[in-house]
């Protein structure tokens, strides 16, 4: 039993995307360097902002092993990105693999819609009574604006009685 209820997670997390595109280490060393600095402005913020597919797969390799500051910077660079993109994918494996309320609620709002693709994941996440009530809040909103009205009972239950960590 256990080990079918490992499987089917399992399936449910997506898998590692892979980049035709080998990343760009300058723009990695830039992100990371930007990572350690006390302050990020906005104007160091838009400097960095993604150009193409190299960027790209520099920030899924961030995403994929970076510190905490950089996983935050990729969430915020990547903002906005295709639903359909390799990038996104590797935001919404990040969030189900992510144990920090923070950085996981920042890459499950980065792409900018959410694909066909995520709704199991979001479910998933809504659902998980061993996540904060935050996390499922923002993966039953991402579900909504995806127009999955059928979460709206869940929604509803939440909104009238908590989760049983509010209890």
């Amino acid at each position: 039993m256990v080990l079918a209820l490992l499987l089917q997670i399992a399936t449910l997390l997506p898998p590692a995307p892979v980049f035709e595109a080998k990343p760009d280490a300058a723009y990695r060393a830039s992100v990371q360097q930007l990572a350690s600095a006390e302050d990020w402005t906005k104007e160091a913020l838009e400097n960095l902002a993604p150009a193409g597919a190299t960027h790209d797969s520099a920030l899924a390799e961030i995403l994929h092993d970076g510190t905490d500051s950089e996983v935050r910077i990729a969430a915020i660079l990547g903002a906005g990105c295709s639903e359909d993109s390799k990038l996104a994918k590797a935001f919404w494996r990040r969030a189900a693999l992510e144990q920090e309320e923070a950085k996981t609620i920042a890459c499950l709002l980065a792409p900018a819609f959410v694909s066909p693709d995520a709704y199991v994941l979001l479910a998933w996440l809504a659902t998980d009574p061993q996540k904060s009530l935050p996390i499922r809040a923002t993966a039953l909103a991402r579900l909504l604006d995806a127009d999955q009205v059928q979460v709206w009972p869940m929604v509803r239950s939440i909104l009238r009685a908590g989760t049983a960590e509010d209890v």
